[in-house]
């Protein structure tokens, strides 16, 4: 029974477009323990107005998730609810309060933080707190104690992915008709935890955080179907998206037979699925393609192997690997999106992003989605750009302007002509993939200066292939103008 003075509301500075699973699976602990919740995405509305959602709300807790970057803006918000008057209890969470906690020490308005996996700390938590009880001792927070602050140990991840409720869907509400990306679809999540050491990634530091833990942990086959089958009960929905960066390439094959089967039979829409490239398979591919896999995002990130190695540490993985990935998945008709990342702390990486503009050629993709490399604090690439002089040590945390792979690079090259060159090759990347006879025009193109027309002509395309040309999403005039509206509004931001 819900009782009405038990209220969370939940914040994040943006979702998007998309899903934020993490904080609506909290949502749904919270319905659970009878709790009232509500949202606040601050980016959706002006400041005063999300104050006073806030304010009008009263609620006993107020419960942040942030990425980092986004970790400013939430806590400048939480700060001026502090000063508001209001009295709440503060809670945050997500992958940058996982490696700096110390955000707790340094901001006095922050009553409390969780680092990892929340869901059975933020279970305890906000029992303590509607039962009037003490939290100050719960596994995984780190508390604030008069001038002091209690840091309870990380102990350990989750072992037993299906004691998870399922996400809370009705909290971000969504149009998926003309505001959400990749058309009428809703993410979901086989499993969690990544193996590999990709520089650039917060999985070698957070493996080493919970280092004593299975790291790859994954639902049972039971508890995923009847997720999907609440879902397609529950919504209209066409398209399931697989989140997970590479779940079928670590689940044992008897494991992806038994899903397959009851995909096909008791849930029938198509789906996505992520793959590393060195992992795909033929087998593989051939059951989850007769069980309704259409489309397949593939890392691809470096055309040139040995950056690909020794800087962005992929791994053993080969462009001949990668091709062969893509072999495959044309071979049986699948969907590719090639993701890659440009604009990296080399000498001249300008050459090296022709190169991977020449391999996605070759790979013939169905779509090429090509990112800026985004660095971020406490991970091995930003280590190696502080030693090398490509950033400095607090230069992106204490920025107005917050960092974004769609725009330009946040890095320092000794020669700025090429580093704004191959910024305006990264605005004309996809489309040289899709049509290579424009490639010479291109090079022309990105002699010039940087300019906003380049940025525009790139966030169309994006925002095209990640609706109507992947997804089939019908065009309407509302899609038109809400993608209008979303590049306008982004670009202010970044």
């Amino acid at each position: 029974m819900i009782n009405s003075s038990n209220k969370i509301l939940f914040v994040i500075l943006d979702n998007y477009k998309f899903e934020r699973l993490g904080i609506q699976l909290l949502s749904s602990i919270a319905l659970e323990e009878g709790y009232e919740r509500e949202l606040c995405i601050i980016n959706s509305m002006p400041l005063e107005e999300a104050l006073k959602k806030a304010e009008a709300y009263q609620p006993q807790i107020v419960a942040y998730s942030a990425m980092t970057y986004e970790n400013t803006g939430v806590q400048q918000f939480n700060k001026l609810l502090k000063q508001s008057g209001m009295t709440f209890i503060s809670i945050f969470g997500g992958h940058h309060y996982t490696f700096n906690p110390e955000e707790i020490i340094r901001d006095n308005n922050i009553d409390a933080l969780c680092l990892g996996e929340g869901e059975v700390a933020f279970r305890k938590f906000i029992q303590a707190v509607r039962d009037e009880q003490e939290y100050h001792q719960i596994e995984k927070l780190w508390v604030r104690n008069g001038d002091g602050v209690i840091k309870n140990p990380v102990g350990s991840l989750i072992s037993n992915l299906d004691i998870i409720p399922f996400p809370d869907r009705n909290l971000i509400s969504l149009d998926l008709d003309k505001d959400h990306m990749q058309g009428k679809s809703m993410a979901i999540m086989f499993g969690r935890g990544c193996p590999h050491k990709c520089s650039y990634c917060f999985n070698t530091n957070y493996n080493a955080l919970f280092r004593d833990s299975r790291i790859l942990r994954f639902r049972s086959v039971n508890n995923m179907i009847e997720e999907l089958k609440h879902i397609t009960t529950e919504y209209d929905i066409e398209i399931f998206i697989f989140y997970d960066d590479d779940c079928f390439s670590y689940l044992p094959k008897k494991t992806i037979k038994e899903f397959c089967e009851r995909y096909k039979k008791e849930i029938k829409k198509p789906f996505v699925a992520q793959f590393r490239p060195e992992k795909v398979n033929e087998d593989t591919v051939v059951m989850l393609k007769d069980a309704g896999l259409f489309l397949s995002p593939v890392g691809v990130e470096c055309g040139n192997e040995e950056v690909a190695d020794k800087v962005l540490q992929r791994g053993r993985v080969t462009n001949k690997d990668i091709i062969k990935a893509f072999e495959i998945l044309n071979k049986h008709s699948i969907r590719t999106w090639a993701m890659n990342i440009m604009v990296l702390p080399v000498e001249d990486p300008l050459s090296v992003d022709l190169e991977t503009i020449k391999l996605n050629i070759k790979l013939k993709p169905f779509w090429s989605q090509f990112n800026i490399l985004v660095p971020i604090p406490k991970t091995p690439i930003w280590d190696y750009l502080t030693t090398k002089g490509y950033i400095g040590e607090d230069s992106l945390l204490s920025s107005n302007k917050l960092p974004s792979g769609f725009t330009t690079t946040t890095l320092n090259f000794k020669n700025v002509k090429l580093a704004s060159r191959a910024n305006n090759l990264h605005k004309f990347a996809g489309i040289a993939v899709k049509f290579p006879f424009l490639l010479p025009l291109v090079r022309i193109l990105i002699l010039f200066p940087p300019n906003r027309l380049y940025q525009y002509i790139f966030l169309f395309w994006y925002g095209y292939w990640k609706t109507i040309g992947s997804y089939n999403q019908k065009f309407s005039l509302a899609l038109f103008f809400n993608g209008i509206k979303a590049i306008r509004k982004y670009l202010r931001r970044y």
